[in-house]
């Protein structure tokens, strides 16, 4: 009964995303409004303003709101709160123009102009508390939280089969070699490289959502870096479900539902001209596209054309890898034409959220 309640909980999201300051830093944008837990060292400055940083003390530290009752608190702790990339948020938004925020930007800032994506980061904690100590036999959780204290170990731990991300468990996959897929459990997720899911008998497809009901047992040999935790895998088995940790305490507020994908980069730009007419298009995302839900909702035509003018027809493929849709066309562009690429609606993220439709118009050259 207790596995079960605790397998439940999973699949509820009552988990929030075990993750490190690392993290955060390195993909603000994926990890923004999201509900994570960190382990981290928690500091105050002369202003009562306090931080979060790694507990090596390397990288960028993230700034805390701690709840009233937890500022005494100092040192190694476990931190669960929202995530926000200040700059991502409205200006106008109910969050934004809160007074405590407003404040702390002015502070940090200087100034009352609104920050630029990423360059404000913060965590609005709701529990605090001093950092278990670590754990002999990790577990996928634990390696989330604290990759650096085992990194370079070879460990054994259990978890779901996530595919190749299919969850959008992680911001992007380490590529460090062929073969990748994710185990998951209680709200945290590393990458397995090195050897594919299949054993004598069985075999799990990265791609196939229908394979994720089942558990492996992966030793390995813990990796970490820019943010990312991945196992050099050694051995794959095939397992049945394991208790993992309960859930932490549940946060006081309502946390906000993940941001949807949108466009952050694409090549040919805005208005580009001079456009080579063998160019493909190639759309980078915030987030992890499903590549199901692309064919019949991508247009590409030549503006001023009459409306009975075919479409130009191309290959659409999505690097999940560096989060790229790119656009391979069966034939160069006409000479000194404006082609216009449209997203439309019904491309949907690899968590089911829905792209907001997106154009892009250029013009090509000779």
């Amino acid at each position: 009964l207790v596995l079960a309640a605790l397998l439940g909980a999973q699949a509820a999201g009552l988990f929030p995303t075990a993750t490190t300051i690392d993290a955060l830093t390195t993909y603000p944008g994926f990890y923004h409004l999201k509900d994570v837990l960190v382990r981290a060292e928690l500091k105050t400055d002369d202003r009562g303003q306090s931080f979060l940083s790694a507990v090596d003390g390397e990288g960028r530290a993230v700034q805390v709101l701690l709840p009233p009752d937890e500022r005494s608190l100092g040192g190694q702790v476990q931190v669960r709160g929202q995530f926000l990339d200040v700059g991502r948020l409205d200006p106008a938004d109910s969050q934004a123009t809160a007074r405590t925020l407003r404040s702390i930007v002015e502070a940090r800032l200087g100034s009352d102009r609104w920050p630029a994506q990423g360059e404000l980061l913060m965590l609005t904690a709701t529990n605090v508390s001093p950092a278990p100590p670590p754990s002999a036999t990790p577990t996928v959780r634990q390696l989330a939280l604290q990759p650096r204290r085992y990194e370079g170990e070879v460990v054994t731990v259990a978890g779901q089969f996530g595919g190749r991300n299919l969850f959008g468990d992680l911001a992007q996959s380490p590529r460090a070699g062929l073969v990748e897929f994710v185990l998951r459990a209680a709200g945290g997720a590393v990458w397995v490289v090195g050897l594919p899911p299949r054993g004598r008998g069985w075999e799990l497809r990265p791609d196939a959502r229908v394979d994720t009901a089942q558990w492996l047992e992966v030793a390995g040999k813990v990796r970490a870096a820019n943010g990312l935790v991945w196992l050099e895998a050694t051995r794959v088995e095939r397992t049945t479900a394991k208790a993992q940790e309960e859930p932490p305490r549940a946060p006081a507020v309502p946390v906000a539902p993940p941001q949807p994908p949108e466009v952050i980069f694409s090549l040919p730009s805005e208005d580009d001209t001079d456009v080579p007419p063998a160019t493909a298009v190639r759309i980078q995302v915030s987030r992890d596209l499903n590549p199901d839900t692309l064919e019949g909702h991508i247009a590409v035509g030549y503006l001023g054309r009459p409306a009975g003018d075919p479409p130009i027809p191309f290959k659409a493929s999505f690097d999940r890898s560096q989060r790229v849709l790119q656009l391979v066309f069966h034939k160069p562009f006409e000479a000194f034409t404006t082609v216009k690429v449209d997203l439309l609606e019904g491309i949907k993220g690899t968590d089911g959220q829905p792209m907001k439709p997106w154009a892009l118009t250029f013009s090509t050259g000779r």
